[in-house]
């Protein structure tokens, strides 16, 4: 503070004694410092003297004045003490200053008194303001006279004046002076203060921030208001280089790892490379002739393409039925008609897809009435690759021009609604060079690619339009333009913050899953989501400053009293009939989500794809015209001291091939079938300590039959510890691992959702509240996906109902819904929040600033609650059934949570709680104050 006060008021530095004194001698009986004096008198008045020693020193070095009113012999009868302040902590070093009234004190009154002064300074504003401290006699010792020396500080600084009143006398004299008094505060051991607050003439409101404000929000919108032409500058010229970057993602993306590298498959695999150089993916080649699959035209041509992929080095082993006859009876369909050439194709889930779509695209088509189409595991994860990225432009190409148009009806201006558009291209293409960069790092999914740019681009939209929204609020209560974009980026940008660590910390919960295909949408997630906070934060301000009032040509909706809203009068509807409103609804979610008790998971197969991709039919084939399934080969990798003694590696394999549904088990010692060694087998099969066996199964590794003769296998005496691979094995890992590692993931959102809007609204039942009605919206979307994908009802929206939801969709729609639905929390909380906040607080202002809260943030939530619908509604277009799937969650989601639970369920809810809603323990206050979450 700069400004000069008359120096008949100010006290001299040799004076600070003095000054002390008298603030010490006038605060001896206060009923505060009785509460936390020391016994001895002596010491008591030593402790008071160095604590206000310390006040003074503080207030000099903040710039502030020590101001006092004299008797007739100019001895100081009372003191003020001002400085320019906002509700932040002092500076580190005056802790520094407070060690000899500490030391005097002693530790548990210094405890005591540190709270008592953090449960005062939670109560005072969090706007630039003149503090002032008033000790002393009153009006005949010149009390009244210091405290207009007081408010003319405040007036020359343009700020309001805060203080408390600590006895009848001095409220009485603020009363007569203009102060304006607030309800006694509790500061603890049954003591209390009255916050009063003066606001110079011309000066009724509080000041606004100014892009200057050290909070990184203010740092972000003040760069970006200085220079918003630069910022967009610099923007624009990433956003080309980025494009640039990121076009080749798409083939860097891999469609596998559901697999945990600690799953029992997993280990197999590993032994089978390391002792056997076994690895790779499989090639399925359906030879299909009317004349038969083991005429002459499928006779040559099967043996051509048998032939030529034993010559590529690409290709690890074949078999096929022309060139092992044993194979005849697992390898030719039930009808005769259908010939299997499988393959095994080198490399991993990276470079074997590509590897075998070459091959296919070689051997494959119809000639001489034979046709050959290509089907397995690399085949789909191919096809998969090739339709996620045509299914992203796709639903891009949907969902921009429908969420432009709707922006443009929903803000009444096509220039304000290219702000959103604009902010979520450039979150496009910042996500597609993320994910590229990813790829270097760990191994990303094709699917992550559609994910995260969905998420993206939604979360874009909300984020804007909700600075949007709250700029055109503040325009209508008659600021200017840069006030305006101020103050909403210093209020809206702190919901937009808090909004985006929700969906953050829900999409970190797929971290605790094994499998590398949620891990890396988690890792990819969390970039996306931070790139697209930054975004809003710094592009919206900057379009705001350089499209000026253009975007306010149409009379703003904003400006319609909050009382005349549908939504207020809606909400004032709810409140008085709460329990009609709150008991149907939970009854409805609940019902909703019955059918999640009946949730089957498996592993996703060839029926993701749309029903004519030929790895689909492939599998079709496969299921419904072969008793023998190839794809339902068990690898059993037997180790340890007994895994190369002949005799116990034979008597298992019969054993094994005992039990149900096992056509036929090959390993180092023969050739099983119902028991009886029918043929020799692969002594190759069979190393240094460690053996393998193959199974042939009936079974359809993903059904129910499979589950049931897994069991049976592992129920067989080995002789030496043993891994299971195969497809079966696999899904089971895959569920086992989801169904492990989901209470981890669980318990992590519940536990850092709580702590966080605990510390944003400093109540305990609010976080408790927020996640029971997430639960319950959550429960009804997971309701609706089992009762559609894999129940079949309404034809499963155009996909194939396998009888199980693909196990890592669960666990990717409830990390994800998860966090979003919590966004619409956050927007509603933090103007709950702020109503409250300004308010008398009792049960009438709760139920006011939820109304008022509601109409204010709810026009925004429905919009942008629309908005995301239309993003995730276009996934739902793509034809991979898993982003299908994953769409329709999402969209279900968010449609159920801002309709039925944030517009209603939540004003019920408070209601019903009352004051309650922002109930925390005595003892906790304080430090919920001192940490509380703010700009």
């Amino acid at each position: 503070m700069t400004t000069t006060i008359p120096s008949a008021a100010e006290v001299s530095r040799a004076e600070h004694r003095q000054a002390s004194r008298v603030l010490a001698a006038s605060f001896a009986d206060d009923p505060v410092w009785r509460a936390l004096r020391p016994r001895r008198r002596r010491r008591a008045d030593l402790a008071l003297y160095w604590i206000f020693r310390c006040e003074i020193t503080i207030a000099r070095a903040l710039g502030g004045h020590l101001l006092a009113a004299r008797d007739i012999d100019r001895h100081i009868t009372a003191v003020v003490i001002a400085y320019s302040r906002s509700r932040p902590g002092f500076p580190w070093w005056t802790a520094i200053l407070r060690i000899p009234a500490m030391v005097l004190l002693g530790p548990g009154r210094t405890f005591r008194a540190a709270r008592m002064a953090l449960a005062a300074q939670a109560h005072q504003p969090d706007y630039p303001h003149v503090y002032g401290f008033y000790a002393g006699s009153t009006t005949l010792g010149g009390g009244a006279a210091l405290l207009k020396r007081l408010m003319r500080i405040a007036e020359h600084a343009g700020l309001p004046a805060y203080g408390e009143a600590k006895s009848p006398e001095s409220r009485e004299i603020m009363r007569i002076l203009g102060w304006r008094m607030s309800e006694p505060i509790d500061i603890g051991d049954d003591r209390q203060l009255t916050p009063a607050r003066w606001d110079p003439p011309n000066h009724p409101a509080p000041a606004r921030p100014s892009e200057n404000g050290t909070s990184m929000i203010d740092r972000l919108a003040g760069i970006a208001g200085r220079a918003p032409k630069a910022v967009l500058a610099v923007i624009g010229i990433a956003f080309v280089v980025l494009g640039v970057l990121g076009a080749p993602v798409a083939e860097r993306l891999s469609a596998g790892g559901f697999i945990g590298s600690e799953a029992e498959s997993a280990r197999a695999t590993a032994i089978l490379e390391r002792d056997f150089g076994l690895s790779g993916m499989q090639l399925v080649l359906a030879v299909e002739s009317d004349s038969g699959a083991l005429g002459a035209a499928a006779d040559e041509r099967a043996n051509r393409i048998v032939t030529e992929l034993r010559a590529d080095p690409r290709i690890q082993a074949v078999l096929s039925p022309w060139t092992e006859p044993l194979a005849r009876a697992t390898l030719v369909s039930d009808d005769g008609r259908i010939g299997l050439i499988v393959a095994t194709v080198r490399g991993g889930d990276d470079s074997a897809p590509g590897t075998a779509h070459e091959v296919a695209e070689r051997h494959t088509g119809s000639d001489g009435g034979v046709e050959v189409r290509a089907g397995g595991q690399s085949i789909l994860f191919h096809d998969a690759n090739t339709q996620a990225a045509r299914d992203l432009l796709l639903a891009e190409a949907v969902a921009l021009p429908l969420c432009f148009l709707l922006l443009v009806w929903f803000l009444r201006s096509a220039i304000a609604a290219a702000i959103p558009i604009i902010v979520g291209m450039v979150a496009i293409v910042g996500t597609t060079a993320i994910l590229y960069a990813l790829t270097f790092v760990v191994e990303l999914s094709v699917f992550a690619l559609n994910l995260t740019t969905a998420i993206g681009l939604a979360l874009a939209i909300d984020y804007s339009l909700l600075l949007i929204s709250r700029y055109r609020e503040e325009v209508a209560r008659g600021s200017a333009p840069p006030d305006a974009i101020a103050m909403a980026m210093r209020r809206g940008g702190r919901a937009v913050v808090f909004a985006g660590a929700t969906v953050a910390i829900g999409i970190v919960g797929m971290v605790f899953f094994p499998m590398p295909f949620l891990r890396s949408i988690a890792y990819a997630g969390v970039a996306v989501v931070t790139l697209t906070v930054l975004l809003a934060l710094i592009m919206v301000p900057a379009l705001l400053t350089v499209l000026g009032e253009r975007i306010n040509r149409k009379p703003l909706r904003e400006a319609t009293p909050v009382e005349q809203t549908r939504l207020y009068r809606t909400a004032r509807a709810i409140q008085r009939r709460p329990l009609l409103v709150a008991v149907p609804i939970v009854a409805l979610l609940l019902a909703l989500g019955a059918p999640v008790l009946g949730l089957r998971l498996g592993l996703p197969d060839d029926r993701v794809l749309p029903a004519t991709a030929a790895a689909h039919q492939v599998g079709d084939d496969l299921r419904e015209r072969f008793s023998d399934n190839p794809t339902g080969v068990v690898q059993i990798v037997v180790t340890g001291d007994r895994a190369d003694d002949a005799v116990a590696l034979a008597d298992y394999s019969a054993e094994i091939s005992r039990v149900a549904g096992v056509s036929g088990v090959v390993g180092p010692t023969g050739a099983y079938a119902g028991g009886l060694r029918v043929a020799d087998g692969d002594t190759a099969m069979a190393g240094q300590r460690s053996a393998y066996l193959t199974l042939s199964t009936t079974s359809d590794p993903y059904s129910t039959q499979a589950r049931d003769q897994l069991d049976a296998l592992h129920a067989v005496p080995a002789p030496g510890d043993t891994a299971f691979g195969g497809l079966a094995q696999q899904t089971r890992d895959t569920a086992s691992g989801i169904s492990q590692a989901f209470p981890l993931a669980l318990a992590w959102i519940a536990v850092v959702t709580f702590v966080l809007l605990l510390l944003l609204t400093g109540s305990v039942l609010l976080p408790l509240k927020a996640l029971v009605l997430n639960t319950l919206s959550l429960s009804a979307t997971f309701g609706a996906m089992v009762w559609i994908f894999q129940d079949g009802h309404l034809g499963g929206l155009g996909t194939v109902a396998p009888g199980y939801i693909a196990a890592t969709v669960p666990a990717l729609v409830f990390c994800t819904a998860f966090g979003l639905s919590m966004d619409y929390e956050i927007f509603l909380l933090t103007r709950f929040k702020e109503e409250w906040d300004n308010s008398a607080r009792t049960r009438a202002d709760n139920d006011t600033a939820v109304a008022v809260g509601l109409a204010r943030s709810g026009r925004v939530i429905t919009a942008a609650a629309v908005l995301m619908t239309v993003v995730f509604s276009a996934v739902i277009t793509s034809d991979l059934s898993l982003m299908r799937m994953f769409g329709l969650g999402l969209t279900l989601a968010v449609v159920v949570d801002a309709t039925l639970v944030r517009m209603l369920l939540v004003p019920a809810f408070m209601r019903l709680l009352g004051t309650g809603n922002w109930w925390a323990p005595a003892w906790s206050r304080t430090t919920l104050e001192r940490m509380a979450l703010r700009e």
